[in-house]
C-alpha cells in the first residue's frame, strides 16, 4: 500500500543555504555578490587566496626579519647575517629569525649580539 505524498524540493533548506553563502559574499561586487552560482564560485576562490596569501605574509615577514637583522650587524660589528647564523649553528645555539630581530631591533640588545661574536667568532 503505498501513500502518495507531495514532492519536497527542500526549499527551506536550500534558502538558509543561498542565504549562509551570500552572507558570507557580501562585500564582493556585481553578480559575484547576488547570484548564487557566480557567489559560491567567488567564495572558494577568495578562499584559496586567503590560504596562500597567509603562507606569503610569513614568508615576506621572515626576509624583513632578516634584512633587518643584516643591516643591524653589519652597521655594529662588520659581520653579515649569513656568517652570523653560521657561528650559531656551529655552535648549536638554534634561535629563531623572529627572536634575533626582536633582540636586535626592538630591544637593540649590543651586548648579546657582542657578546656571541666575540666568544665563537
Amino acid at each position: 500500500m503505498f501513500v502518495l505524498m507531495p514532492r519536497v524540493k527542500s526549499s527551506p533548506v536550500r534558502r538558509q543555504r543561498h542565504k549562509k553563502l551570500l552572507k558570507l559574499v557580501r562585500g564582493f561586487i556585481g553578480r559575484r555578490r547576488t547570484c548564487f552560482r557566480i557567489a559560491k564560485q567567488a567564495h572558494i576562490k577568495a578562499c584559496l587566496y586567503a590560504r596562500r596569501d597567509r603562507k606569503k605574509k610569513r614568508a615576506v615577514y621572515k626576509r624583513f626579519c632578516i634584512n633587518a637583522v643584516n643591516f643591524y650587524l653589519r652597521c655594529n660589528f662588520s659581520v653579515s647575517y649569513s656568517i652570523f647564523i653560521a657561528i650559531l649553528r656551529r655552535n648549536k645555539i638554534y634561535i629563531s629569525i623572529a627572536a634575533l630581530y626582536y633582540l636586535a631591533c626592538v630591544l637593540r640588545n649590543y651586548r648579546w649580539f657582542a657578546l656571541v661574536i666575540s666568544c665563537f667568532y
